[in-house]
């Protein structure tokens, strides 16, 4: 089991290393814009980030949904197994990806170490997930617990970045915020 965990865990942290690198090609703009106070230009940014990560994560998961159980058989036909766990975890790189770029609004307006007590708290309840959702769904209850985590943390961060910045960076409130120039594209 714990082989399985780390096979899937390793190929949905591929796909969280495409939407953290797509998140990190627009870092230059967007500080450049936020330097400048440019909100419209920053909310563009951000949604056309949000939105592009939000594709990627759909793209992984529907590849996985398709082709998942094969490369899992790769590294051996006891490792198909973990296919619902695989699809979990990329699940959770969907979450992430709504979550958005709160993480870097913050860093960029200088509250990097208060994003800590967000991440003490998503610990927490990964652990406590981990322990309470393993026993009743075996290593599938790891995933899940990954997932509550990472809504926890992405949840704090939005929170945080709005009480903070006046600006968060994560899909649904761009959802609402957005420019009307950044809708037509």
């Amino acid at each position: 089991d714990v082989a399985v965990v780390g096979v899937t865990a390793r190929l949905a942290a591929l796909a969280g290393f495409v939407l953290q690198a797509a998140q990190s090609f627009i870092l230059p703009d967007l500080t450049a814009s936020m330097a400048v106070q440019h909100r419209d230009k920053t909310l563009a940014l951000l949604w056309k980030t949000n939105v592009l990560t939000l594709v990627l994560s759909l793209a992984a998961l529907i590849t996985c949904l398709l082709l998942g159980e094969f490369a899992l058989r790769i590294f051996g036909a006891p490792y198909t197994v973990g296919f619902t766990l695989l699809l979990v975890f990329l699940f959770g790189q969907m979450v992430r990806a709504i979550g958005g770029m709160n993480q870097q609004i913050l860093a960029l307006h200088g509250y990097q170490m208060r994003t800590a007590s967000s991440c003490v708290v998503a610990l927490m309840v990964l652990i406590a997930g981990a322990i309470l959702l393993t026993r009743a769904y075996g290593m599938n209850g790891l995933g899940f617990a990954v997932i509550l985590a990472e809504i926890v943390w992405l949840g704090a961060l939005a929170w945080q970045a709005g009480r903070l910045c006046g600006l968060r960076g994560d899909f649904l409130w761009l959802l609402f915020n957005r420019p009307a120039k950044a809708g037509g594209h």
